[in-house]
């Protein structure tokens, strides 16, 4: 099934978006906590 597979490449690309953005995230609030201290 052609359909489902690019699909599943779609939804692994954004989660692979997601999963860039969320560790970026992460890490400015570790730095910005590191900051205050």
């Amino acid at each position: 099934d052609v359909g489902g597979s690019r699909r599943g490449e779609e939804e692994r690309r954004q989660a692979l978006e997601y999963g860039k953005d969320f560790s970026q995230r992460g890490r400015r609030q570790r730095d910005a906590r590191e900051n205050e201290a």
